[in-house]
């Protein structure tokens, strides 16, 4: 399903708090189905959230493999649930990289600098990549994790170093054709037990414990993390049972959740599983789930170069990060949330920034698959805080007609009637401005399934609103 991120202003703070009578509600609901049956509109007013819809069968061009597991009675199970009437396709992993992953540094990212990549991992004494009969042998990496007797922790801990060992290879192809160095923006780390930092706590459960991530490389703090600050995580497993699949697909995908829910910064989250040697790269936004067939890090590992690459060079909007929004305070307490500067990009009128200042709502950010509408109170960069707009930000359908037009018609309509009727309009937000969201100059675009096979299929965008 393909979505855009809208954003609405809202011109009257006072307004959007005002609440008719009980006894006017019944009235009010009668008058705006009136309007809309004239409007023939039955997409209504969403002033909390928009629930998605199922897209329907699915094209015969796409493919018909999907991943499935089990739902397990943990914290996890709703979000597989709410995945369960989507499944999670798995495509190929020349189209995952190619259309989903962030790329990698451009002198790297042709099929002649990655033989560069590979050649320098071969080389050395010891090399850090060997190959031998079945396959390669790491050399950060010896032993396949189920043949390793240490916990999986130990184990897995070695990715510290098998990263390092991509990032110095790299480093030494690019500097043979490059003046310039590579500049590393992400470094993997693996985790432990620690619980990465949110603001959210404690209004949410979060106390989760990826196994590792890649973390920005400027984050304040690197011994406890932010979520905020992670480009991916990894949930891994020394074994490769069902079961270690199923509990890898939960537990990622709460961590894709949970990067979405509580950064508004995020059109988008990346993982990788691994099951022994089985490895599967993950991509997520607000209206689908994606994974690659799974290939092995030992017998392929151009795939994990590849990735990893991505992953270590990439900039923050590569990894889907907003640049139209700028964290300016990060709360620290149950009744403090982090605030926000804002570029609102309007049809008509010049891109303008706004100072958030209070959090309205977010619960319809919770869900994997939502909206994701965000409400904040905010006022004009540079003007008086007394001014108050309230900024609407959400993800709509593509092809879906924006809220802000809804309401506009709705509202000329019951001006229309004359008479009593239009002591409604006071209970409706006046919109000031209204567009989607811009990224480098284009629609805030994340790619549909469609997009993943077809060149010319339809694409996702995020659209944005703001209200005074």
């Amino acid at each position: 399903m393909a979505l855009t991120s809208s954003r609405m202003l809202i011109d009257n703070h006072a307004k959007w708090r005002k609440r008719p009578r009980t006894s006017q509600c019944q009235e009010l609901r009668s008058l705006l189905s009136k309007a809309l049956v004239l409007l023939d509109n039955h997409s209504g007013i969403q002033l909390a959230c928009c629930e998605m819809e199922s897209s329907g069968s699915a094209s015969q061009s796409l493919p018909q493999r999907v991943l499935s597991c089990r739902i397990c009675p943990i914290a996890h199970g709703p979000i597989i649930a709410q995945l369960r009437p989507w499944c999670i396709p798995e495509v190929d992993l020349a189209s995952f990289l190619s259309r989903l992953a962030p790329p990698p540094p451009d002198s790297l990212r042709t099929e002649a600098g990655m033989e560069g990549v590979m050649k320098e991992l071969q080389e050395g004494s010891p090399p850090a990549l060997r190959k031998t009969r079945n396959g390669y042998v790491w050399r950060s990496f010896p032993k396949q994790p189920a043949k390793d007797s240490r916990e999986e922790p130990l184990v897995f801990s070695q990715l510290e170093d098998l990263a390092n060992d991509i990032a110095r290879a790299a480093a030494r192809s690019h500097a043979k054709k490059h003046r310039s160095k590579l500049v590393r923006r992400f470094a993997y780390r693996n985790n432990g037990n620690r619980a990465p930092e949110s603001y959210q706590f404690p209004k949410r459960n979060d106390d989760s414990r990826p196994h590792g991530y890649f973390l920005l490389s400027n984050a304040t703090n690197k011994e406890k993390p932010r979520w905020w600050d992670i480009g991916l995580v990894g949930e891994f497993k020394a074994c490769n049972k069902s079961v270690d699949t199923d509990d890898n697909i939960h537990k990622v995908l709460w961590g894709l959740n949970h990067i979405m829910r509580d950064d508004p910064l995020r059109r988008a989250a990346y993982g990788f599983t691994i099951e022994n040697t089985s490895t599967r790269l993950w991509y997520c936004n607000h209206s689908q789930a994606i994974a690659s067939i799974t290939f092995k890090f030992f017998k392929d590992p151009i795939f994990i170069v590849r990735f990893f690459l991505a992953a270590l060079y990439a900039d923050k909007t590569a990894f889907r990060w907003d640049p139209t929004i700028t964290r300016i305070s990060c709360g620290r307490k149950q009744d403090k949330d982090c605030q926000y500067k804002i570029t609102i990009h309007n049809q008509d009128q010049p891109a303008r920034v706004y100072c958030t200042i209070k959090l309205l709502s977010d619960l319809a950010a919770d869900g994997i698959l939502r909206c994701a509408t965000r409400v904040w109170s905010a006022y004009l960069k540079g003007e008086s805080k007394s001014n108050l707009v309230i900024i609407k930000d959400c993800w709509v359908d593509l092809d879906q007609q924006r809220e802000a037009k809804n309401i506009y018609e709705i509202c000329t309509e019951i001006a229309s009637w004359g008479g009593r009727e239009q002591e409604v309009l006071q209970y409706l937000p006046t919109i000031c401005a209204h567009g989607d969201v811009l990224v480098l100059g284009l629609p805030s675009v994340t790619p549909s399934l469609d997009d993943i096979y077809l060149s010319d299929g339809p694409l996702a965008t995020r659209s944005t609103s703001w209200s005074k």
